[in-house]
């Protein structure tokens, strides 16, 4: 079972200046990012498991482990809901409703009992309960449910849609709730009491699961549009205050896929994805961020790119930072720009310059049945016992050693890979680097007397092991490791045994 993260970055007084950086987190494959208006936190999900960072720098303060697979936001107390899904016989037979303090310790757990999927989006309401909209595992319904501050049940329905769906956003309004679904591309507007105001569609081969309310009444979706069979565009469309199409803007790099956008605080839209040539099996892509003006015009995008898939999914803002979480290679991927998209030089971070185009999007009424549903919570105990995390340097931190930064283009070759540190215990050398080398560096040992013991030509990584029992065997003396790049020699470490 895929492990789940939640990281809480805790935005402390900067005393040192900000520092922008990217991170991986090789225990976990992905960073899914939620910001905590109460205390300035950062909440990262993915796996069973829950952290809090220090803001600066990424680095783990603590960490622990939830024995469920759980995601979910934050709330006005400073803490966060969560939802869990409950397997047996290796089938889903129930969910679990979860309310975590500041400090990330359970104040009560509700089982649900119901199959629903693990697609599940949860938030605190504005009356200090709770919203869910997932669908049934098995049967592919829409779900919604209302709880009270207490996790206890105020309503329940069941939608059917033409296709069976599952929904992909939720948001609250002043008047109800918006639900986006995937299958169907549609946007459903629910009331206080879950009835149905309306549902629509998006006309055409476009999908725009992807959604969130604006400052002016109306709403900002993100997805994609088939253009072929084999190619598909990034997509991002605003609505108005009436749900009425605004704008809508095509980004055609290669295949491209938007996941998440999100209004900033300049009034402008930053949205995130991923970008890649089409394959099968679909081998490498790479994330995809975008900056779009109010008008949808664009400002600048970015592309962090290393082997082999590299796929961002959700953004969150500070006073003067984005944070983008989302996953690669080498584990999840946080990543701290710039509000101008720029980080440090050696970074896998790529400045790319693609067109804009205005497309054409129609929304349309979307038959649909709805069903009361008569269910009740119960109490359900969770376990929590401490957890390790590792993190990397994917490459340097702004701030940390330059103070000239900026997002080089795609086709700059980057060879600036530098030590560290480095482990040697029995037959084991530990090295973790930083930089990036799109290819495969050779990493030698050596006497001193310039005699190669071992060489090895390996994928780069930002943290590898060298096993050999030639190591164990090394008698007591002076030894060098050496790293090349294009046959260069790039580092150095002196060892002495």
């Amino acid at each position: 079972m895929r492990g789940l993260l939640i990281i809480t970055i805790s935005f402390l007084s900067n005393l040192m200046g900000d520092l922008f950086f990217i991170k991986t987190y090789p225990q976990f494959p992905d960073i899914k990012l939620m910001y905590s208006t109460s205390d300035g936190s950062i909440c990262v999900c993915d796996g069973s498991n829950l952290a809090k960072l220090n803001p600066e720098d990424g680095s783990i303060i603590t960490a622990k482990t939830y024995g469920v697979p759980i995601s979910g936001s934050p709330t006005n107390d400073g803490g966060y809901i969560a939802k869990g899904t409950i397997y047996s016989g290796g089938y889903i037979s129930s969910a679990v409703i979860i309310k975590l303090n500041s400090d990330l310790d359970v104040i009560w757990a509700k089982e649900l009992p119901m199959d629903l999927s693990t697609d599940i989006e949860i938030l605190q309401t504005m009356d200090d309960g709770y919203i869910i909209g997932s669908s049934t595992a098995n049967t592919g319904l829409l779900v919604f449910i209302k709880l009270t501050s207490e996790g206890d049940i105020e309503w329940a329905k069941k939608i059917s849609l033409p296709i069976l769906d599952y929904v992909t956003s939720l948001t609250e309004t002043n008047d109800g709730y918006i639900a986006t679904t995937y299958h169907n591309s549609a946007i459903i507007k629910l009331d206080f009491s879950g009835n149905v105001v309306w549902c629509k569609d998006v006309s055409g081969y476009h999908h725009l699961p992807a959604g969130q309310k604006t400052s002016d009444g109306g709403y900002i979706l993100g997805g994609y549009i088939f253009m072929d069979m084999y190619n598909m565009d990034g997509l991002v469309t605003k609505l108005n205050s009436n749900f009425e199409v605004e704008w809508a803007r095509r980004i055609p790099i290669e295949n491209d896929y938007i996941l998440e956008v999100k209004q900033t605080l300049d009034g402008g839209y930053l949205a995130v994805g991923y970008s890649g040539p089409y394959t099968i099996p679909a081998i490498y892509y790479g994330m995809l961020v975008v900056k779009l003006d109010q008008n949808g015009e664009m400002v600048w995008a970015r592309k962090f790119d290393i082997p082999y898939n590299d796929m961002a999914n959700s953004i969150t803002e500070t006073n003067n930072a984005y944070l983008i979480g989302g996953n690669s290679a080498q584990g999840g991927v946080l990543i701290k720009t710039t509000k101008n998209g720029d980080i440090s030089p050696d970074c896998p971070w790529y400045t790319i310059s693609p067109a804009l185009y205005s497309q054409d999007i129609t929304l349309s009424s979307l038959s649909y049945n709805v069903e009361n549903v008569n269910i009740s919570t119960s109490p359900y105990s969770i376990s929590v016992s401490p957890f390790y995390v590792d993190v990397y340097d994917l490459c340097s931190s702004l701030g940390e050693d330059d103070d000239t930064f900026y997002s080089p283009k795609r086709d700059s070759i980057f060879s600036n890979i530098r030590i560290k540190s480095f482990t040697f215990i029995n037959d084991k050398i530990s090295l973790k680097l930083l930089g990036y080398k799109d290819g495969k560096i050779k990493i030698g040992l050596y006497n001193i007397s310039g005699n190669e013991i071992i060489s090895k030509r390996l994928e780069f990584k930002n943290c590898i092991e060298i096993k050999d029992k030639k190591i164990e065997k090394l008698s007591k003396g002076t030894y060098f490791l050496k790293i090349y790049v294009d046959e260069k020699e790039i580092g150095k470490v002196k060892i002495i045994k």
